[in-house]
């Protein structure tokens, strides 16, 4: 049997848990990112042939799919510090304030990012815990080291995981790697960032992956995978948070009249007045179909390298929305007539230039 085994250290409040309450570290959680890192690092046209093949490695829902060949465990070491109030145990200093219509104090960048999960429980960073992988079949393996890596060096684990919540680094390895380099010990943001080259195209030549180039895959990908990272370290994921956290909020206060093009940002988008962007599929017959939930194509990411932090913006590839799909308001009074947009990114490429005087850019997969 082949194993792999990872000691690691949360580096930012992590909000995972079975019911959206209670918080802990769950083996379906770390599969599913694996899984999405998997598809993404894939990136297959063939949207049929890509489940097929995921179903073979991971496990699939149905009877016909196949039990999964990876075996998923997760140790805490020591005691899990769990809390339920973000705000108050890191002592955040942000509030609304009703005469601006906004958020205000000096931690408004990770209010703003992690303010829908403000009261959940979470588990503290610094808690430390071990992951095992394993399989009998070696190519299965293979697809889980790679996903596992990207999981944890592009993405992170719960929610909020893409606006800087659930990271974690990896202090420790044991097993087999094949090569890719799990343990992250350097401090200069362009070695930073040929490290995390070098190991992902050990991870995508693992996968045979990432071949197509096509902008109009139909869901995120890393065809096209560029990044920017911050020229500043931090000392805690706090202020590193709060850095990139506070440019997105007040790039979004400019523009928070531009109400149907911040949709691609991420839906639904929620305003005051209960209403929320949504996109909508109209038939001639009259029939809607509503999309209330699309992930962002931009992912906040924290790296924790030699006791720095540093943030990292990672732009994803692929269709924001399937054909035939616009962005609207979905409102409260249903007889009101609202417009509608179709999806484009000139609002992210705004966002994303304007982050060039504190951060480099790279292309990490192109």
């Amino acid at each position: 049997m082949k194993k792999l085994v990872l000691y690691c250290k949360i580096i930012s409040p992590m909000f995972m848990g079975v019911d959206g309450r209670s918080a802990e570290l769950r083996p379906s959680g770390f599969k599913g990112m694996m899984r999405f890192w998997w598809r993404a690092m894939k990136s297959d046209k063939d949207v049929e042939r890509l489940r097929n093949e995921e179903n073979k490695i991971f496990g699939g829902v149905n009877k016909d799919e196949g039990k999964s060949k990876i075996n998923i465990r997760i140790y805490p070491i020591g005691r899990l510090d769990i809390e339920n109030s973000l705000k108050k145990i890191y002592s955040l200093d942000f509030y609304y304030d009703k005469i601006s219509d906004s958020i205000k104090g000096k931690d408004v960048g990770s209010g703003y990012l992690l303010y829908s999960v403000m009261n959940r429980q979470f588990i503290k960073d610094g808690c430390k815990f071990k992951i095992e992988v394993s399989s009998f079949y070696e190519e299965a393996f293979k697809n889980a080291v790679a996903s596992l890596w990207a999981s944890i060096y592009l993405g992170g684990f719960g929610s909020r995981s893409r606006r800087g919540a659930g990271n974690i680094s990896v202090e420790g390895v044991d097993g087999d790697t094949y090569g890719i380099d799990f343990k992250l010990s350097i401090g200069k943001q362009d070695n930073i960032v040929s490290w995390l080259k070098e190991n992902l195209e050990k991870c995508l030549n693992m996968l045979n992956g990432a071949v197509s180039k096509d902008p109009n895959i139909a869901y995120s990908n890393i065809s096209n995978l560029i990044l920017r990272i911050s020229k500043s370290s931090f000392r805690d994921w706090k202020e590193a948070l709060n850095d990139i956290g506070n440019r997105y909020f007040n790039f979004r206060l400019k523009n928070k009249h531009k109400i149907l093009e911040v949709g691609v940002f991420g839906l639904p988008v929620l305003h005051r007045n209960k209403d929320k962007v949504i996109a909508v599929k109209e038939f001639a017959s009259g029939r809607k179909v509503k999309i209330n939930r699309r992930s962002s194509p931009i992912i906040f990411k924290l790296i924790y390298t030699q006791n720095m932090y540093f943030w990292l913006l990672i732009r994803l590839n692929g269709k924001f929305l399937e054909d035939g799909f616009l962005i609207t308001l979905d409102k409260q009074q249903e007889n009101k007539p609202s417009s509608k947009i179709e999806p484009n990114y000139k609002i992210i490429d705004a966002f994303w230039e304007s982050l060039k005087a504190y951060s480099e850019e790279y292309v990490l997969k192109g």
